[in-house]
């Protein structure tokens, strides 16, 4: 033994050998990991209970399977700046080119966007991976027709950016009250006459014609997954099953946030709302995708938004959403009271993580269930905009 130890003492290694070795250990025991996890959930899949359940419940599971080898991240501040340089050249060279990398809210207001050749920047930019965006507002100002225009943006694309997935989870309306709602607007027939079947060939053709170009975007609409835990999962097995980063979610809509059941009960509904935000901020840094969600509003706040045109981020239920959200939005109508068909409704941001909080005046065409900004940018707006003129630059 003594003879054995001197040969090794005296062996010359290369330290590199030694971290390929440690590196092969930790990615077996990742393996092992994983397939534990996967026998787990086929376990509690051939188990009792309703199959909704039971496979609501391997999806949280198998949500649990370790996102990487443990000790093979770089939590140095070198490897947090070169991620950083890397997603900024992409933008860089996407906004040269006209391109928008982010999910789109579908208003130029807040978008931001090209005009005669000029970038102006709208008041987010964007709907951005790994950040959570809290819309809130009083009844009737267009809190769930708001978070659809960004579906629909995103999953429709344009000439600056593609047709990209869209991942829905409502709470409040099934797949065919939503076809029905979106079809209505979209024709501009009541729901009303819908569902007394009171309209006209004309009509019942234009419905079937906005159902038929629903059927065709990239926009999956989810109503059973009722848990914070189910909705994380479905959303990180819709990232794994693509197969490219074109196929993943570009969005994630979630109608509405209080309607999301939690594993904990909680007394106070700050501190349930707090960890539910925080919970989904989460989700979108692990699934890289922006999360849109809405959220009801307090008494005080709808009261004092409609006598004083005041709100603040304690306005949403549990003011605990302040602290994990990276945007927090109201929509407030100006005239409560106004009777026309598209009353004014200001965006008023309470909180921007990045920015200044901003409050911009929209148009709510309630028939058509979209907003619309009040005024369109002139080239000398834009030019005065930061970003300057990218239309003559090489990519």
């Amino acid at each position: 033994a003594f003879k054995l130890l001197a040969e090794l003492a005296a062996l010359d290694v290369d330290p590199a050998h030694w971290k390929l070795y440690a590196d092969k250990v930790a990615e077996r025991a990742y393996q092992r990991a994983a397939t534990a996890k996967v026998a787990e959930a086929l376990e509690r899949l051939k188990g009792a209970g309703q199959p909704v359940e039971t496979v609501d419940a391997a999806r949280e599971i198998l949500a649990a399977i370790p996102a990487g080898v443990r000790g093979r991240r770089d939590d140095s501040l070198e490897a947090g700046g070169v991620e950083f340089l890397k997603e900024a050249d992409e933008a860089m060279r996407a906004a040269r080119q006209g391109v928008n990398l982010a999910a789109r809210w579908g208003l130029p207001a807040l978008d931001g966007g090209m005009v005669d050749g000029y970038w102006f920047d709208g008041a987010i930019g964007g709907l951005f991976p790994g950040e959570l965006y809290v819309v809130g507002g009083t009844p009737a100002a267009g809190k769930t027709c708001l978070v659809w225009m960004a579906a629909l943006a995103t999953a429709r694309g344009d000439e600056r950016q593609p047709s990209r997935p869209v991942l829905v989870f409502s709470l409040e309306m099934t797949n065919k009250q939503l076809n029905r709602r979106l079809a209505s607007q979209m024709t501009g027939v009541p729901v009303a006459r819908i569902k007394r079947g009171a309209f006209t060939d004309e009509e019942h053709e234009a419905l079937k014609a906005a159902v038929h170009e629903l059927a065709t975007l990239p926009i999956k609409v989810v109503s059973d997954c009722r848990t914070l835990e189910s909705i994380r999962a479905r959303t990180l097995a819709e990232r794994a099953e693509a197969a490219d980063d074109d196929a993943r979610p570009a969005l994630v809509v979630v109608d509405y946030l209080q309607l999301v059941e939690m594993e904990r009960v909680y007394r106070d509904d700050n501190r349930a709302d707090a960890a539910r935000a925080q919970r989904f901020h989460e989700l979108a840094i692990d699934a890289k995708v922006p999360v849109l969600a809405v959220s009801s509003m307090t008494k005080s706040a709808q009261a004092r938004a409609t006598e004083k045109s005041e709100v603040d981020s304690t306005g949403a239920a549990g003011s605990g959403l302040a602290y994990a959200a990276d945007v927090i939005a109201f929509l407030v109508r100006t005239d409560p009271k106004d009777p026309s068909p598209w009353p004014e409704v200001l965006f008023v941001m309470t909180k921007a993580r990045d920015d200044d909080p901003r409050t911009i005046p929209l148009r709510f065409v309630k028939a058509r269930g979209r907003f619309e900004s009040t005024d369109r940018p002139t080239r000398d707006h834009a030019q005065d905009m930061p970003g300057g003129d990218f239309s003559n630059d090489e990519p």
